[in-house]
């Protein structure tokens, strides 16, 4: 029997959960940034 759990305890693990979170912040940047774009690209109000 492994205890998975101790794993997660471990603390190798926190650069793992920091590209994590720096990889999901990134991509909620990305995705605010391309619906800016596609709004001026669709409405441009010059």
């Amino acid at each position: 029997m492994t205890l998975y759990g101790s794993f997660l305890l471990n603390q190798s693990t926190g650069g793992y959960i920091l590209v994590a979170v720096i990889a999901f912040i990134t991509g909620i940047a990305v995705a605010i940034i391309c619906r800016k774009y596609q709004n001026e690209k669709k409405d441009p109000e010059d």
